[in-house]
């Protein structure tokens, strides 16, 4: 707002001054914070991490605290070209998991799939998704990722299987007994 003022010598001088209201701004980044760690802690306890990479950013990859945690790794600042820590794949799977990942990237489509990794005396079974965000023109834009522990659901759909292959023995030897007797 412009103001007068008479300088030393008499004459005026127009000053002007801007006033800044910053309680949007602060406002907005209180709510950002809140979307951040309620982020962290849905990863946590879903066991979840996510990732994206960014086309027109050189294809840098972006990884949530919660990858890192799934993987056993520190968090990290560091930006990656490649989706990081392959090594842990189980040997025998690396193989097809990276030729997967490089495939969509080349296609853009969606993919989903399970591997095994080895994250100190434990092995996880990850379940990993992705899709391709375009342009008008199909050029892949971005890619987004998540992966998943699924271990546990891993181990209760097996002992689902053995429960219910003792149950049809059951079934059978029943049948067997009161169909003869």
């Amino acid at each position: 707002f412009p103001s007068h003022d008479i300088g030393s010598d008499g004459g005026k001088r127009e000053v002007f001054s801007i006033q800044i209201d910053y309680t949007q701004l602060k406002e907005n980044q209180i709510k950002i914070q809140m979307q951040e760690n309620l982020l962290k802690e849905a990863e946590k306890v879903a066991q979840l991490g996510s990732w994206s990479k960014d086309f027109s950013n050189g294809k840098k990859i972006l990884l949530s605290k919660g990858f890192f945690d799934l993987f056993g790794k520190p968090a990290s600042e560091k930006e990656y070209l490649e989706i990081p820590f392959s090594e842990l794949i189980e040997a025998k799977e690396r193989k097809r998991v990276l030729e997967q990942r490089k495939s969509f990237e080349e296609r853009g489509e969606n993919y989903w799939m399970e591997y095994h990794i080895q994250v100190g005396k434990n092995t996880k079974v990850i379940e990993e998704m992705a899709f391709a965000e375009k342009d008008e023109s199909g050029n892949i834009i971005r890619i987004y990722g998540t992966v998943q522990d699924i271990t546990e659901k891993k181990q209760q759909q097996e002992e689902l299987k053995k429960l219910n292959s003792e149950l049809e023995a059951q079934t059978k030897l029943y049948n067997y007994f009161f169909s003869n007797g």
